[in-house]
């Protein structure tokens, strides 16, 4: 009787092991104790007053200068666009005319212009940045004059001068055009700020789009001589405000950093220094 109660408390000791699973000890994870900094030593030296003040003027950012003559500067290039393309549609206002005069189509003039205006507008960029703005502005300005002047055979005659002369005239024109539709935005970059380059180089460029209107209006109402001599006076007229007034390639102090990054032809500033400066005179 023994032996078998004995029998069964081993079969329920075995039954229980296999159902319950032996306990599981567990293990906490060591946790590295928070780095702290350090404290500040006692004897640390502490910069003076005038140290910090100085710091704080070099790390300030650099006051730029615009100049009120950028309007004046945008007005004299406008000017420039204008009678260029007053030149190109001359003919355009009165074809008859210019072909009773002449024995030859107004279009092949205004074509020989463009072909001139392509073929100068691959130089442009080299020219510019070797001569500066002013230089190849003024330099332009003159071109067209002499052109003109070629034009319109400087004759109060009432009769226009040969056909081979105005053509001669006619490329000096579309030589020169380029400097003038393609400077807005090398004027824009380097005398206005930021937030006025977009109105800028609109108002210049829409000069040309003004120029052609005008050809047509004006041409249209008075003898084709009279109105090639007119357009010869307002190229000198021209020439001499631009060459009197036109600005340096870039104010000393430029009107934003981008400005003053360089770029914008000789003469161009490198950066502003920290500051307030004076605006040019």
């Amino acid at each position: 009787m023994t032996r078998r109660l004995g029998c069964l408390l081993a079969l329920l000791a075995s039954a229980t092991a296999l159902v319950v699973p032996p306990a599981r000890l567990k293990t906490r994870r060591s946790v590295a104790p928070a780095q702290r900094p350090p404290a500040p030593l006692a004897d640390a030296p502490r910069l003076p007053a005038t140290a910090t003040l100085a710091a704080r003027s070099a790390a300030a950012p650099t006051e730029y200068v615009v100049y009120e003559s950028r309007w004046a500067h945008l007005f004299m290039l406008s000017l420039l666009a204008f009678v260029s393309d007053l030149v190109c549609f001359a003919t355009a206002s009165d074809p008859a005319a210019f072909n009773v005069a002449t024995g030859e189509d107004a279009a092949q003039v205004i074509d020989v212009f463009l072909f001139a205006n392509v073929f100068s507008c691959f130089f442009f960029t080299d020219v510019s940045r070797a001569l500066g703005l002013r230089r190849c502005v003024v330099g332009a300005a003159a071109l067209m004059a002499a052109g003109c002047a070629l034009r319109s055979g400087v004759a109060l005659d009432g009769a226009l001068p040969a056909y081979s002369q105005i053509l001669a005239g006619t490329v000096l024109v579309g030589l020169s055009q380029p400097f003038f539709q393609c400077s807005p935005p090398l004027l824009s970059a380097t005398w206005f700020p930021q937030k006025e380059r977009a109105l800028a180089t609109a108002t210049a460029l829409n000069a040309n789009q003004l120029g052609i209107a005008a050809a047509f209006i004006v041409g249209g109402s008075m003898p084709l001589p009279a109105y090639f001599v007119a357009i010869t006076a307002s190229s000198v007229a021209a020439l001499a405000l631009v060459a009197a007034a036109l600005p340096p390639p870039a104010p000393p102090p430029p009107p934003a950093a981008a400005a003053g990054a360089g770029g914008a032809g000789p003469g161009a500033p490198r950066a502003a220094a920290a500051g307030r400066r004076r605006p040019h005179p």
